[in-house]
C-alpha cells in the first residue's frame, strides 16, 4: 500500500520548454517511459541526499539530538518511483510517507498519557454532592474561566466536525451545578498537563531544486533523440 504522501516531479521554466514541447508531441507509450526513467533519476537524486544527509537546497540537514546515527536510514528502502502518460512521481510505502513528510515540514509529535480526556466524561461520572452548595448553579466566574479556556464544549454528535461547540456562560450557569463546573475545569487543566508536543527540527531534503530539474529536462531531450533516430 502506498503512502498518501507523494511528489510529483514538476519540470518548469524557459529552458525546459523543448523538453516539454518534445514529450507532449511523443506517442502515450514513449511519453509513459521516458517519464518513468525521470521518475528513477529523482529517486536516485533524493536518495543521495538522504546519504549524504544534505537539505534539498543543499545545506547540511541537522543531525539528531541525541547520538550521532544519520537520519532516515531505513527510508531509502520504502522511497518508490512511478510514472504514467502525464506524471513522474515518487511515493513512500506504508506509513514511512508520514515520518518524512514530518521531518520534511518540522511537525512535531503529539503525546497523551491517557486515551480519552473527555471533559463531558467528567460531567457524566461526576457524583452527587451531599454538600448543598456544590449543587448550586455554577458562578459566572466559573462559566467564563470554562469559555474563556476554549476547550469544554457541548454537542459534539450535533455538529458535522463532532468536536462540538463551546457553550455560552448563560448555559453552563443554567445547565451545570457549582460541583460539576469545578470537577469539569479541574478535568480540563489535568488534560493539559497530560498533553504535549515534542518539537520536531525541519529537514527539507525531498524534491527537485533547480539543478535536479535541469537534469531530468535533459534526460526527456536525451531520450527524444534516440528515439528520433
Amino acid at each position: 500500500m502506498a503512502s498518501p504522501v507523494d511528489m510529483p516531479i514538476n519540470i518548469t521554466g524557459k529552458q525546459r520548454v523543448k523538453a516539454m514541447v518534445g514529450l507532449l508531441k511523443a506517442s502515450p507509450a514513449k511519453r509513459k517511459n521516458i517519464l518513468r526513467k525521470v521518475a528513477r533519476k529523482a529517486r536516485t537524486v533524493n536518495n543521495a541526499r538522504r546519504r549524504t544527509q544534505k537539505q534539498i537546497d543543499g545545506k547540511p540537514m541537522a543531525s539528531r539530538q541525541k547520538g550521532s546515527a544519520k537520519m532516515f536510514r531505513r527510508l531509502g528502502r520504502k522511497l518508490r518511483h512511478t510514472a504514467t502518460t502525464e506524471e513522474a512521481k515518487l511515493y513512500f510505502l506504508r506509513n514511512a510517507g508520514k515520518v518524512a513528510y514530518a521531518h520534511h515540514h518540522g511537525i512535531g509529535d503529539r503525546f497523551n498519557t491517557k486515551k480519552d480526556g473527555d471533559a463531558e466524561k467528567a460531567k457524566k461520572g461526576e457524583q452527587a454532592f451531599s454538600s448543598a452548595g456544590l449543587k448550586k448553579p455554577a458562578t459566572r466566574a466559573q462559566a467564563k474561566k470554562l469559555v474563556d479556556s476554549g476547550e469544554f464544549r457541548i454537542d459534539k454528535r450535533a455538529t458535522k466536525s463532532g468536536k462540538g461547540r463551546i457553550p455560552t456562560m448563560r448555559w453552563v450557569m443554567q445547565n451545570l451545578t457549582v460541583g460539576q463546573a469545578g470537577a469539569i475545569y479541574r478535568s480540563l487543566k489535568k488534560q493539559a498537563k497530560e498533553q504535549w508536543t515534542v518539537p520536531r527540527t525541519s529537514r527539507p531534503w525531498l524534491g527537485m531544486n533547480n539543478q535536479d530539474t535541469e537534469q531530468a529536462a535533459n534526460i526527456i531531450i536525451t531520450e527524444l533523440a534516440k528515439q528520433a533516430n
